[in-house]
């Protein structure tokens, strides 16, 4: 019988999510007695959906490397997948697919334990950070009955995209796989690398965004960046 590893990764290939992210944000909602009923059943709905009809899907398409995302969060998992890969992840969070008012529960501070956790073991390999924090803690979420992350070859990412709105899942083309850096992950918006930032860049005027300390590397530190171009020592 096929079986996907979840590792195996290459550079090049799109990183695809089957489901929204949130059912931890959600939850946590649920039990400050604060959710929306929208938002309650949309995380009930996709809780209760199966990850075997985007199995059917992807069955039919070459992929490279295959996790479900639970409680590790997309930021654990794909740590994980990084890491046996030997290859970094790049995570844009604006195309994240996310379920109703997760963005407000976030900004609360409502977030489960469990994502902090999930921060330190991704630190571990190193993850840098240039999204909002909500974005950010939405990445290290701990899912309850969460979506594959399937890493396949860009020239059939479209395809499958397709494939998988036919049948009515939320998917997305959530980011890329790229040579290994000092860093398992890169949490990015709108796709805009960083890399190789250090304290000796603080100079260069900038705004709006935090990097992370990523361990066996010069330490970063949390000051603003800028939004365009990429930056190297």
């Amino acid at each position: 019988e096929k079986f996907w590893k979840n590792y195996g990764a290459q550079t090049g290939d799109r990183l695809i999510l089957t489901k929204p992210l949130g059912t931890g944000i959600v939850n946590t909602a649920i039990k400050a007695d604060m959710v929306s009923e929208e938002a309650r059943k949309a995380a009930l709905k996709s809780m209760k959906t199966l990850n075997r009809y985007a199995r059917d899907v992807l069955k039919r398409h070459t992929v490279h490397a295959c996790t479900d995302v639970t409680g590790f969060g997309l930021g654990g998992h794909g740590t994980e997948m990084a890491d046996g890969s030997k290859k970094t992840l790049v995570i844009d969070t604006k195309a994240l697919p996310i379920l109703p008012d997760v963005e407000e529960y976030a900004s609360m501070g409502l977030i489960p334990g469990g994502a902090y956790r999930n921060r330190e073991f991704a630190a571990k390999s190193g993850y840098i950070s240039i999204a909002e924090l909500w974005r950010e803690d939405l990445v290290f979420d701990p899912q309850t009955s969460g979506g594959l992350l399937a890493a396949v070859p860009a020239d059939e990412a479209e395809e499958i995209l397709l494939e998988l709105s036919e049948s009515a899942l939320s998917c997305a083309m959530i980011g890329e796989v790229t040579d290994r850096e000092n860093h398992a992950l890169e949490i990015c918006y709108k796709n805009i690398k960083l890399c190789g930032i250090y304290i000796e860049n603080l100079y260069q005027k900038c705004y709006n965004a935090r990097i992370q300390y990523v361990e066996g590397t010069k330490e970063f530190i949390k000051y603003s960046v800028p939004w365009k171009g990429r930056y190297f020592l």
